[in-house]
């Protein structure tokens, strides 16, 4: 451990996809920074920036929402950006699941002026974009609309799944703003709230400065990766072109996104060919490019697989090949209940992801060996398994946000004393407050690990 975080030549980085932590040399991380930074359409390097002058901009540009948005609002942005001025650091993770092996590039701007503004922004507009036609919001959402598409066991279906190549650096700015206020209108917003949130975008994509081994680079096209807005405004962009494309491409079964993974189920005939829909999607933007495969059986999209089974399509749990299942050891520290939670957390989800028993049955087979392997005792796992019953546990329904307590873990005896007093704090309050406020939950915060320890944004020098 003492060696890792000294040791200049070794960098350590999470893999995309979350497949765990990587450890780097420094002799292929920094040619493939520079690689990428290296697109001057994308980035541009400068002399030097003056944090200062662009927090001051940034105050000035909050100082004019001041009476068109609500003071407590305006309250909270004035003084998180007085206390944010430090320039982002540019890193990129591994793609582990590439050949070869290349780099996502992330801008580290949690510190960064414009990152009160991203964030108040995307709560804005997280909603609108989650309501555009083509967004998926997660797995349960594609169950359920998988479970409604209808064909016939004559039907030629064509199953597809897609990736946008380097979404976030290949939107230009003006295009995503103009996306962006056509999405707005579309879903009905007054012109006050339209006009404030295209202007706080473009004020937040423009001064997206970073700084990467000494040198400091401005992003003048594209969405910075890692700033709160980046998300929706891709999403919201994305959606506006798709729209087009829908209105003039014969319907497919079903289209659907999830950022940059798209999912598609067509039913092809002479006079609806496959590469009408694809044609008019690769042609909606010159920098928009997807790579594509398709099947008419079975693909891999998010954590299933789906595949088609007479006039139905069904799925099961899919799990990458790269996959290490790094799961917590039963000898670690966490609480017995945590790692009790865990292995029941992920059957439930093995439950709801499998159309079948027999699929659930299988991937709880092979789950089973590989906690074993981790060093658990078959009885426990036993007993866990034999908690959840496959039939029990259909797609979660919206619940209500409860009360959330934060504490630092600070071993299972002292947290357990405060869930008590919670408890016995919550039980005492009157029956109205309780129908209001839902159950409290409290939620212990990370302490120190390997991740804190060993990864940081910037290159060690």
């Amino acid at each position: 451990m003492h060696n890792l975080c000294h040791n200049a030549d070794i960098i350590v980085k999470p893999a995309d996809k979350n497949l765990g932590l990587t450890l780097i040399s420094k002799e292929w991380y920094i040619p493939e920074c520079e690689r990428q930074l290296s697109d001057t359409t994308t980035y541009a390097r400068v002399h030097e920036v003056s944090a200062t002058g662009i927090q001051n901009k940034m105050l000035a540009f909050i100082a004019t929402l001041e009476g068109h948005i609500p003071a407590s609002e305006h309250k909270w942005l004035t003084r998180e950006t007085q206390r944010l001025s430090q320039l982002p650091q540019f890193y990129i993770m591994p793609k582990l699941h590439k050949n070869p092996v290349k780099g996502r590039p992330i801008v580290a701007s949690h510190s960064w002026s414009t990152w009160p503004l991203s964030k108040w922004v995307a709560n804005r507009i997280n909603a609108y974009a989650a309501a555009q036609d083509t967004v998926l919001t997660d797995t349960n959402a594609l169950i359920e609309l998988l479970r409604g598409i209808e064909f016939s066991e004559d039907d030629d279906i064509r199953l597809s799944t897609a990736d946008v190549e380097s979404l976030y650096t290949s939107i230009p700015i003006p295009d995503a703003l103009e996306a962006l206020e056509e999405r707005l209108r579309a879903c009905g917003v007054d012109d006050a709230f339209l006009r404030i949130t295209v202007d706080a975008v473009g004020f937040v994509l423009r001064n997206n400065f970073f700084e990467f081994n000494g040198n400091v680079y401005h992003q003048r096209k594209g969405l910075a990766m890692g700033t709160p807005l980046a998300p929706p405004v891709a999403n919201l962009f994305l959606a506006s072109h798709e729209a087009r494309v829908m209105r003039v491409v014969p319907p497919p079964l079903l289209y659907v996104r999830f950022l940059d993974d798209i999912f598609a189920v067509q039913k092809i005939s002479e006079t609806e060919p496959e590469h009408m829909l694809w044609d008019g999607l690769h042609a909606m933007h010159p920098d928009i490019k997807f790579t594509r495969e398709s099947s008419p059986s079975m693909v891999d999209f998010l954590d299933l697989q789906i595949y088609r089974q007479g006039k139905r399509l069904l799925h099961r749990v899919h799990q990458k090949v790269l996959n290490k299942y790094l799961y917590i050891s039963p000898r670690s520290c966490h609480p017995r209940h945590v790692i009790d939670g865990f292995v029941r957390t992920e059957l439930i989800r093995y439950a709801r992801n499998s159309s079948t028993e027999l699929d659930f049955i299988k991937i709880c087979h092979a789950f089973s060996n590989r906690l074993r392997e981790r060093g658990f005792h078959p009885t426990l796992l036993k007993h866990l398994i034999a908690s959840v019953d496959f039939k029990h546990y259909g797609i979660r329904r919206a619940r209500e946000t409860p009360m959330v307590f934060k504490a630092l873990y600070m071993g299972s005896i002292a947290n357990h004393a405060l869930s008590r007093t919670i408890k016995e704090w919550y039980d005492a309050t009157p029956r109205d407050f309780k129908l209001i406020v839902p159950k409290p939950v409290m939620c212990h915060l990370n302490g120190q690990n390997i991740y804190k320890k060993l990864v940081r944004a910037k290159v060690p020098t």
